[in-house]
Order: C-alpha cells, then sequence, then structure tokens
C-alpha cells in the first residue's frame, strides 16, 4: 500500500486568511458569559422561557456531561478549552415565522 499523499492548505486552494472561529458582524441581543455551568444554563432557560422540564433535562445532561472523560478515539481533542465557548447567543429579539422574514446576514450562515 502506498503512502498517501498530503497537500497544504494553499495547494488544495482553501482560504487560508481564515484562523479558526467563526464570525460575522451580527451584533446579538444577549450573550452569555464564556462557559458552562448551572447558572448559564438557568439564565439560559429563564430567557427562553422554557417550561420546568426542559431546564431540569437541561441540568440532567449538564450533570452528565460533566462526569464523563474526554473521548480517546476520533481526532485529539485535548486542546478544547470548553470555559473558552459561549454556549448561548441569541441573535435576536424576536423569532420570524417565515424564512422570508428572516435577515439576510443570518440567512447567509445557515
Amino acid at each position: 500500500m502506498g503512502t498517501p499523499e498530503t497537500n497544504t492548505a494553499e495547494e488544495l486552494g482553501f482560504n487560508t486568511d481564515y484562523q479558526y472561529g467563526f464570525h460575522d458582524d451580527i451584533k446579538p441581543t444577549f450573550k452569555a458569559r464564556k462557559g458552562l455551568d448551572e447558572e448559564v444554563i438557568n439564565q439560559m432557560c429563564d430567557i427562553k422561557e422554557e417550561p420546568d422540564w426542559m431546564r431540569q433535562y437541561r441540568l440532567e445532561a449538564y450533570k452528565i456531561f460533566k462526569q464523563k472523560p474526554m473521548t480517546k478515539w476520533g481526532g485529539d481533542l485535548s486542546q478544547l478549552d470548553f470555559d473558552d465557548i459561549y454556549y448561548y447567543v441569541k441573535a435576536s429579539d424576536r423569532s420570524e415565522q417565515s424564512w422570508d422574514d428572516v435577515p439576510d446576514d443570518i440567512k447567509k450562515n445557515l
């Protein structure tokens, strides 16, 4: 079996200006602090006006998540910093009922 060929991003024609991190110019109406804990989960549930069963479901899922070890299969995730992630960002104060009403700058990212 032969050795697989390795190409650089430039050779493959990828845009090399992009440096790890999604970005757009949309200004959110709310952004929770970085990191995830019960306070952030409760804040998110309050803002979304979710029923109590959903809050309990999210809190239980978070409890299970904290108990799980980092996976050892697949790619190396050891550099992933879970405390440097925004887990809840609200782009708008209203929900659109029709795709036609969604702003173009949001549509392009979906």
